[in-house]
């Protein structure tokens, strides 16, 4: 937890990487890749930019995961940084198709990566990501500038 700055966003990533990974190697990896530096961003403390780091970096790395496994799921996710207010079911299948979404939604939704909002008695289910990460998914999306029109004009 200490090197993850106590971020609660960033142990719920690791957390979820240990399914597939051996603790060790995980902490392997965030030492590795230097997280500890921080960033420096104007104005902030170096425990604010330690902790954004390695939020940052767990994301990366719980992300690389799920692409290295399921690349349909990791384009899931990108898309649904165009959507910050998130999506029901029926708008899922009609921007992606009904091409096994369910599975992958699963397997974000098991990654930490996915939040699912329950239906109430006036819509159904609605699915999102947290407001950092629908930044994030949306500018992995536009550098990928073929899938981000594909998305972008279903949407519309």
């Amino acid at each position: 937890m200490q090197t993850l700055s106590g971020h609660p966003q960033a142990i719920s990533l690791a957390a979820s990487l240990l399914e597939q990974r051996r603790l060790i190697d995980v902490y392997e990896n965030l030492k590795q890749e230097g997280t500890l530096k921080g960033l420096e961003w104007p104005g902030e403390t170096l425990e604010e930019r330690k902790s954004m780091s390695n939020l940052t970096y767990t994301l990366d790395l719980s992300l690389g995961h799920i692409d290295n496994r399921d690349k349909k799921a990791s384009q899931l996710f990108l898309m649904f940084g165009l959507f910050p207010s998130g999506l029901g079911e029926s708008s899922i299948v009609s921007i992606w198709g009904n091409e096994d979404w369910r599975t992958r939604l699963y397997v974000l939704l098991n990654a930490s990566l996915l939040v699912k909002r329950e239906a109430t008695a006036t819509s159904g289910a609605r699915y999102s990501l947290l407001p950092f990460m629908a930044e994030y998914a949306l500018k992995m999306l536009k550098e990928q500038k073929e899938e981000y029109e594909k998305y972008h004009k279903k949407s519309l």
